[in-house]
């Protein structure tokens, strides 16, 4: 390992547990599929993901597929987990289906 990615990776550590998400896509009709990506840092060992902000958890995966069938603006939350730590992110019209 080189001196510049030990030194990213201890710098990523120092930052603890902290939520963060990607998707592949944000925007399209309805039966759209996206596929997210957990980039959290601080070695979360459980993902709790609400896809539609209902207040219900709807995927326990690190790396979900989800399936938009309606057309609206869906706001997207990640809360991870490590041991009994947690973080919460939370993306705001996310994703819109039209």
């Amino acid at each position: 390992m080189s001196n510049v990615a030990a030194a990213l990776d201890a710098a990523i550590a120092s930052l603890g547990l902290y939520a963060n998400f990607e998707a592949n896509i944000t925007q399209g009709p309805p039966e759209l599929t996206v596929q997210f990506t957990s980039t959290s840092s601080g070695a979360p060992d459980t993902w709790e993901w609400d896809f539609n902000n209902d207040g219900t958890i709807d995927s326990h995966e690190e790396n979900p597929f989800f399936l938009y069938t309606a057309v609206g603006s869906y706001d997207v939350s990640l809360t991870v987990w490590s041991g009994s730590d947690s973080s919460k992110y939370y993306s705001r019209g996310l994703h819109h289906c039209y």
